[in-house]
């Protein structure tokens, strides 16, 4: 009787190859990557889209603001309302009220226009701002028609909502004020003292 063989049939080796397993953990490195990167990408571009919808925004309000005439003041202070608010609208309702922006204008024939000489973005994120202006405001009226220029630097605080910015915050450097803030950060150094923070600055008119 034949004796039964101990020989057992090869079977295909079911474990994956190698090869296999380093393209697969490539491919899933380079889709983390891909994602990370696509995300910084995003990212970054929304700040900079931010950053330069902000400045626009800033330019074409001081220009509302600070640039009118007889016969557009009423439009401009119509219009500075409707971008302006929390602080900044407060303010400025109470300078159009107490000044008697509009009638003083039209009675007095003064024309402001506003040369923005420079301007740029201190800080940002996808939804708020912080934009510095370096405005000329040349101002003439029937009392004085030979131009005089008033020079200032204008600093709004800005927030978006519902996709248009909107200014909450307004602060108006001149000279003098510039001068004593460098004092109050750093002190007199005959006296050892350091300044009081300077009172804040009329609007520009």
């Amino acid at each position: 009787m034949a004796e039964k063989s101990n020989t057992k049939k090869a079977t295909p080796d079911a474990r994956i190859p190698r090869s296999w397993l380093v393209v697969a953990t490539v491919l899933a490195a380079l889709v983390v990557l891909t994602g990370f990167l696509g995300f910084r990408y995003y990212r970054l571009a929304s700040l900079e889209s931010a950053r330069n919808s902000s400045l626009a925004a800033a330019k074409d309000y001081a220009q509302t603001m600070f640039s009118y005439e007889p016969g557009d003041v009423d439009k401009k202070i119509a219009r500075a309302q409707d971008f302006l608010i929390e602080g900044a609208s407060k303010e400025f309702a109470e300078q159009v009220t107490q000044l008697k922006m509009a009638q003083n204008v039209k009675s007095n024939r003064i024309i402001s226009k506003l040369a923005v000489a420079d301007a740029g973005v201190v800080t940002n994120t996808r939804s708020t701002s912080t934009v510095l202006l370096f405005l000329n405001q040349s101002v003439t009226s029937a009392a004085e028609p030979k131009v005089r220029i008033d020079p200032s630097r204008v600093q709004f605080t800005m927030v978006r909502k519902g996709g248009d910015w909107k200014i909450n915050s307004i602060q108006i450097f001149t000279d003098d004020s510039l001068r004593k803030i460098v004092e109050r950060d750093t002190g007199d150094p005959t006296t050892g003292k350091t300044e009081a923070p300077p009172a804040p600055a009329p609007a520009p008119r």
